[in-house]
């Protein structure tokens, strides 16, 4: 398990410096916090039903049994449209997962909720460029106000996807090779004319090996006699980032909240997403209950006992239901705790 990285105060400042420099109130609706949140099918409860005296009960649910939501809020306090990702290679599995499919790529302002699929079912770079080309369909742009009006902040964490490779810090983990140690010319030894450089000398590691006649081993070289440097002209150019590439096509700038600070400065994990999660399973546990009720008889359960398994369309209606009866007043908490507002 990845151990988080601790808050730093700096970052913070610095980052809630930045917000508050593009904080325009006449242009709320261009700064967006957007994140993922998983929701199992089978969602557990806190409490579970299992007969006294029984061991080793399981209440934990398989992570495959698990779809991915995307949220959004505005700094006008307004919701976007979530966007649920199933697992799959094409549009068919989003129907087969979620009931109806409201394909992202054709998207409709009017749609209460739209829909995604990637392999594994979770945030792709792909799919993170086409969440981005979606919040230009539903913010379109302005011609008669100048390029930095038009453009969309986007406030999200340093999950890999949603960083733009411009932006990206990781390090190159393979092996290092050692720099030349440059020396001046007084540090080096006077030759003369007539003398021949001076090899260097190679350190005996251990017993000399024998000099045997090349033998070829494995699967034969591509180009033998082609140097490296030629053969890398011929090779096709790197693919440019989806990320990197929305963003410069649909005005879009990325706002990378800083590690181990999203419960601190990332609105969706202030406030909005706990509340509305507490709301969707609060509905999921009253369901459980009634279903419960309606099969007491008296003081006995009845024997052919059948407990309530929800559907993922079913699911998806509570999820949406939940999402949108958010009040506004908690997506406005989620906003003055993450940047600290109140004090501006």
């Amino acid at each position: 398990m990845k151990r988080r990285s601790k808050a730093d105060s700096q970052k913070i400042k610095e980052f809630r410096e930045k917000l508050k420099e593009i904080w325009d109130p006449d242009n709320l609706d261009h700064i967006i916090n957007a994140d993922e949140t998983p929701w199992r099918y089978d969602e557990k409860g806190k409490t579970t039903w299992a007969p006294i005296g029984s061991e080793g009960i399981i209440i934990d649910g398989d992570e495959k049994e698990c779809f991915t939501l995307i949220g959004g809020i505005s700094a006008s306090y307004q919701l976007i449209p979530p966007i649920f990702i199933a697992a799959g290679k094409t549009h068919n599995v989003e129907k087969n997962w979620f009931g109806e499919s409201h394909p992202i790529d054709s998207c409709n302002k009017d749609e209460k909720y739209l829909t995604d699929h990637t392999k594994s079912g979770w945030t792709t770079r792909e799919s993170w460029a086409r969440y981005i080309c979606f919040l230009r369909k539903l913010i379109p742009d302005n011609p008669d106000l100048p390029s930095e009006k038009n453009k969309i902040y986007l406030v999200c964490d340093k999950y890999p996807p949603h960083v733009p490779a411009n932006q990206s810090t990781t390090r190159h983990r393979g092996r290092r090779r050692k720099q030349p140690i440059e020396q001046s010319d007084d540090q080096l030894p006077e030759q003369s004319d007539d003398q021949p450089p001076e090899q260097p000398q190679r350190r005996s590691r251990g017993r000399p090996r024998k000099i045997q006649q090349h033998r070829p081993r494995g699967r034969p070289r591509k180009h033998p006699l082609v140097p490296r440097q030629q053969r890398s002209q011929g090779r096709q150019p790197k693919k440019p980032d989806p990320v990197e590439a929305a963003c410069s096509k649909y005005n879009v700038e990325i706002l990378l909240v800083p590690e181990g600070t999203t419960d601190l400065c990332q609105p969706l994990d202030c406030r909005f997403f706990g509340a509305f999660k507490c709301h969707a399973q609060a509905i999921i546990d009253e369901k459980e209950t009634q279903n419960l009720v309606s099969q007491i008889h008296g003081n006995r359960i009845d024997p052919n006992f059948k407990k309530l398994e929800l559907t993922r369309p079913q699911i998806r209606e509570i999820l949406i239901n939940s999402y949108y009866d958010t009040k506004r007043h908690l997506i406005e908490d989620s906003w003055i705790k993450a940047l600290d507002l109140d004090e501006s």
